[in-house]
């Protein structure tokens, strides 16, 4: 019998755990939640690694990873504010 989040349950507790009604829930879904920290993880990787060869004056080679970021997160502000500073220093304007 299914009940509504506002009543009470009456059923014995389990000691397995409780499947996830929706991908969607966080805290019981570790899979899912597991896949966006592991790309989240990765993407800061790379964003760390297009800022040191910026800094290092490594302007290609930092616009091949900000071009790889680009493609996951177009609208990312600091993304596109390190681009349009390496495209500056490339004397890329048009870009």
């Amino acid at each position: 019998m299914l009940s509504s989040p506002n009543q009470k349950h009456r059923h014995h507790h389990h000691n397995y755990p409780r499947s996830p009604n929706n991908i969607f829930d966080f805290q019981s879904n570790t899979t899912f939640s597991s896949f966006f920290h592991i790309r989240l993880i990765i993407f800061l990787a790379i964003a760390d690694r297009a800022n040191r060869d910026y800094q290092n004056g490594n302007y290609e080679r930092a616009e091949h990873y900000c071009l790889q970021l680009y493609q996951q997160e177009p609208d990312n502000t600091s993304l596109l504010l390190l681009l349009s500073s390496i495209y500056f220093q490339m004397r890329r304007y048009d870009q």
